[in-house]
């Protein structure tokens, strides 16, 4: 006998999946802004 369900289990791998997707977002943004500020200290 599982301690979770099946289907609880399949949703947090599901999530894990969605974030891993979104995980580069924050990241690309961040470089991003970096790049803008130094066309702006030039």
């Amino acid at each position: 006998m599982s301690r979770f369900q099946k289907s609880f289990i399949d949703d947090i791998k599901s999530l894990l999946r969605v974030l891993i997707m979104f995980l580069p977002v924050p990241m690309f943004w961040a470089l991003y802004d970096q790049q803008g500020s130094v066309w702006l200290i030039q």
